[in-house]
């Protein structure tokens, strides 16, 4: 989709129990909430409860000069997807009137005088004063323009997914009416339609440049409805065209002109077909790109689109769709956490979406059975569906995704497989999404919250090794990894083992989880050498909550000591024990207890401040303009420090010299709070051999709780699973 408009409603929390003094803002929680999917729509009767409260706002928001309806249902200037949103809007109204087994009196004649409104005021067959996403001009072909300037249609890029979203919507108003017969909609208007709809197709794949915004779910969507199109009217030459557009490619097509720079693709041959351009691989897995990479969002509605293509096939899917989407679903469900979050895209830094923006839910849907996994868990924006006039252009340019989702709902999957491969690992609620380029973490979720990984120090991603040099610069480690998984009856293990150039270190991490709680222990042998001012490493910034949406860091064994992470005279938490969430309601707050220490820094006054007074309210999609990027585009990013969590194991003033040989070890515990009140969680020992305790350097180190022992050296694991007497060595 190419705009997308956000309600976020906020519900302020006061946390003054337990005596704590905190900001009455600290606790602002979020309606982006944990609950999954499947319990926002459970079944296809949900789906339609949700498509006529939004009927209800499309029909209370029609414009009425002097008094007047006009079929006009966009409702205010700030509407820039001028060509499509009453398209969608009228599309509804006749979804609705076929298929939600209701009458309402209302809606026949509001369909009609939408219908007429947008053939007389939102379809253009005259080029635009702006023709440079033009390759073809004075066609004479329908577009529909994305915005307009005092009645005029302006060009440009943006048309493309106008144009195709009108497509898609009257093709849906065809499908819902039937091609033939006066109904809802009399023959003339619906030939008019078919005629509009069909010169659409050509101005999308021949007209106007191929894919001008760089985003190939607009043109996915073109697709579909193109083929929607050629079936309603048995029309095989177009559902013919349609696929060998997405396949092999259309002679004289936009596709002829394409060029290798402009896809994902780098040996793209001009000519040949949509997914061949614009499928890029991430970790061995086929994804369709946008604008240059993966997309939190703007992935799922590909994925929609394209599970409706193959609902409409039914049992005869085209092969290389079906394959498609299958392994752009699996990378999806490996990227998306045990608690529904996913973040780190090229336009958007998490996915996002609402209740009442359904685009992207048919994907999730259907893959949810296609994988036999639990694709439901997406964390969206709940809360009722507004009725409200003012949200009727809002209701009608999402039109097709609400649609699409009733039309092909089927039953979600609630199993939670293991997952352990080198995208992500993943147990009960805890799960680890690792960074395609280096396989460190770049998101750890356990019990509903979320860390992300931290941007230091002029755009440094820093995971795992953090380390201040002699001439006191911070520099981030990185390594090329070579992986380990194993599991036993109760546990799921990866270590990752590297060597940093930059400080001739080895570095070894292993994460163990048993669904619950999480270690993540990192090992460095130096290997020639060194004078540091200080060693860390980082465990990722803590960001997606439930109960507080970004939160505030205590000291887990002093509640009333707080990290204010927006205030400008806070520095540093520092404990063995750091509580992450909500005093008040623990139903996702993780406790991280570290070895040697744990510290948390809050940067305020470096660069773009992360969780600063202005911005503890702000989702990161709100925090994108503020240029915070993961995924860095040129030019997009001025991020210096970041609020982060680590576990230190020295600091020094004058710096602590390491020989050849050296080991330093740190270890993190997440686990969850285990009851409302009082410091209640999972415990664990630490016994190190030391080599030499006044620089933390170890030889051995045995870590120890309840249900597990690890006894580690740098190049050796002893792991004994307590409950099943399960001991591997690795």
């Amino acid at each position: 989709m190419h705009k997308k408009s956000w309600i976020v409603s906020l519900i302020a929390v006061v946390l003054f129990s337990l005596g704590i003094n905190v900001p009455a803002w600290a606790a602002t929680d979020f309606t982006y909430t944990k609950a999954t999917l499947n319990s926002m729509f459970p079944d296809q009767a949900s789906v339609m409860d949700a498509l006529t409260r939004e009927k209800e706002a499309i029909l209370s928001g029609e414009q009425a000069p002097v008094g007047v309806p006009n079929g006009n249902f966009e409702t205010g200037s700030d509407n820039t997807e001028i060509g499509n949103a009453d398209w969608g809007a009228v599309a509804l109204l006749a979804y609705w009137y076929h298929n939600s087994g209701q009458t309402d009196a209302r809606v026949a004649p509001a369909a009609n005088r939408g219908i007429n409104f947008a053939i007389a005021n939102r379809d253009w067959t005259t080029d635009p004063a702006d023709t440079s996403a033009l390759r073809q001009t004075g066609k004479g072909e329908h577009w529909a323009a994305y915005s307009l300037n005092n009645g005029n249609p302006v060009g440009g890029s943006a048309s493309f997914p106008t144009t195709a979203w009108a497509l898609v919507f009257k093709a849906m108003i065809l499908q819902a009416d039937g091609v033939s017969g006066n109904h809802l909609f009399t023959q003339a208007q619906k030939d008019t339609l078919k005629t509009q709809a069909y010169s659409h197709w050509r101005w999308l794949s021949r007209v106007v440049k191929y894919n001008p915004q760089g985003t190939p779910n607009q043109v996915m969507g073109m697709i579909y409805g193109g083929y929607l199109l050629g079936s309603l009217y048995n029309d095989t030459n177009l559902m013919n065209e349609a696929l060998a557009y997405y396949n092999t490619g259309v002679t004289g097509s936009n596709l002829d002109n394409v060029q290798a720079a402009n896809c994902a693709n780098p040996s793209y041959v001009p000519g040949h077909g949509y997914r061949e351009c614009e499928i890029g691989s991430i970790q061995g897995f086929n994804v369709f790109f946008e604008q240059g990479g993966f997309e939190t969002h703007y992935s799922g509605f590909q994925l929609s689109f394209m599970a409706a293509l193959l609902g409409l096939m039914g049992s005869s899917p085209n092969a290389n769709v079906q394959a498609d989407a299958l392994s752009q679903a699996q990378y999806m469900n490996y990227r998306l956490s045990a608690s529904g979050t996913m973040h780190g895209g090229t336009r958007h830094n998490e996915i996002s979406g609402s209740i009442t923006d359904a685009a992207v839910v048919l994907g999730y849907n259907y893959y949810s059975a296609a994988l036999g996994s639990d694709l439901g868990r997406v964390r969206l924006n709940s809360g009722t569906i507004s009725t409200a006039g003012s949200n009727s252009q809002i209701y009608g340019h999402r039109a097709m995704g609400t649609i699409m989702l009733h039309q092909y709902f089927s039953p979600w999957v609630n199993t939670q497989p293991i997952v352990n491969n080198n995208v992500a690992l993943r147990r009960g609620n805890v799960s680890i999404y690792f960074d395609k380029n280096n396989n460190q973490p770049q998101e750890i979720s356990v019990n509903g919250t979320s860390f992300t990984e931290n941007m230091i120090n002029n755009s440094i991603k820093a995971e795992s090794f953090y380390y201040k040099d002699a001439n006191n610069v911070w520099n981030s480690a990185s390594a090329t990894p070579n992986n380990y998984y194993n599991n036993t009856n109760n546990y799921t293990m990866r270590s990752i083992t590297g060597t940093d150039t930059n400080s001739n270190a080895s570095i070894k991490t292993r994460y163990i989880t048993n669904g619950t709680s999480l270690y993540h222990i990192t090992m460095v042998k130096f290997n020639s050498p060194i004078t540091l001012k200080s060693s860390n490493v980082m465990i990722g910034l803590p960001n997606f909550s439930n109960t507080q949406r970004i939160v505030n860091i205590f000291d887990g064994n002093n509640l009333s000591n707080v990290l204010d992470l927006s205030s400008p005279t806070a520095s540093t938490l520092t404990s063995n024990i750091l509580k992450i969430g909500n005093v008040s309601n623990y139903g996702d707050n993780v406790f991280i207890q570290g070895w040697p220490q744990l510290k948390a820094d809050n940067n305020v006054g470096s660069g773009v401040e992360w969780m600063s007074s202005t911005n503890y309210t702000q989702t990161l999609e709100k925090l994108i303009g503020s240029n915070i990027w993961w995924e860095i585009k040129s030019g997009k990013s001025n991020i210096q420090y970041t609020d982060d969590l680590r576990v230190n194991v020295i600091d020094s003033s004058s710096g602590v010299s390491f020989a050849a040989g050296d080991i330093i070890c740190a270890v993190a515990k997440f686990t969850p709070q285990t009851a409302a009140s009082g410091n209640q969680y999972e415990a664990f020992t630490v016994t190190p051999t030391y080599v030499d305790s006044s620089k933390n350097t170890v030889s051995k180190v045995v870590i120890d709780d309840a249900g597990m022992n690890l006894s580690i050296t740098y190049n050796t694991a002893i792991f004994q699973d307590k409950a099943s007497g399960q001991q591997i060595t690795y």
